[in-house]
């Protein structure tokens, strides 16, 4: 609770994660230092990935090559947000009110038969080339492979499935893992220019 309060006091936090995502975070020494890293960040000078679990196997979207050369598949479609309910809806159709969302991925490893009637479970690297408001979780959801845990756009009854085998999956599974620093990244954040952070996700869930 102190190291909470110390950080509130003096740091700035650059940006946020979505509830229950846990992660890599950027934060700030002052309020200035905060400004010019998030105008880095809006250049796309700062690239953020995440892992995910996801129901069956993804194979959607256009090969795409990252800027450091990893290949994903890309895929896109509109995002209509519902602040009130603190919400949002993914269509594949422009509508009023909408904004556009990239979101790129690349199936990293296929747990086949850990689902309810023998489905496979895909662990996922996410890469938000837009940053909107439960972009992955919405996004997935609307293509057909929600993240597991998740209450909000995912299956109550398929998260039940995995509570019932091991009694944990309380949250989404989606952890904020790498964060890759352009090589022109400037002024406060020069000394990482050219370097990526990672970290491991701690998934609550594990294939037997």
């Amino acid at each position: 609770t102190l190291l909470k309060q110390e950080i509130n006091l003096n740091c700035c936090l650059c940006h946020r994660l979505d509830r229950q995502t846990g992660g890599l975070l950027i934060a700030a020494r002052d309020s200035d230092t905060c400004r010019e890293v998030q105008r880095q960040m809006q250049q796309g000078l700062v690239i953020k990935r995440y892992a995910c679990l996801v129901r069956k196997i993804p194979d959607q979207g256009e090969p795409v090559v990252c800027e450091d050369g990893l290949q994903m598949l890309e895929i896109r479609a509109w995002l209509e947000k519902k602040s009130a309910a603190s919400t949002v809806f993914i269509h594949d159709v422009q509508q009023p009110g909408d904004v556009p969302i990239m979101t790129r991925y690349r199936v990293d490893r296929v747990y086949r038969g850990s689902g309810p009637d023998s489905e496979s479970v895909s662990a996922l690297t996410v890469e938000l080339v837009t940053g909107r408001t439960h972009q992955i979780r919405a996004h997935f959801a609307h293509i057909g492979h929600p993240l597991l845990g998740d209450g909000k756009y995912g299956r109550n009854e398929y998260n039940r499935h995995f509570r019932a085998r091991n009694g944990f999956l309380q949250h989404q599974e989606l952890w904020a893992t790498t964060l890759l620093f352009s090589s022109a990244c400037s002024g406060p954040l020069a000394a990482l220019a050219g370097q990526a952070i990672r970290i491991e996700p701690a998934f609550a869930w594990q294939a037997d």
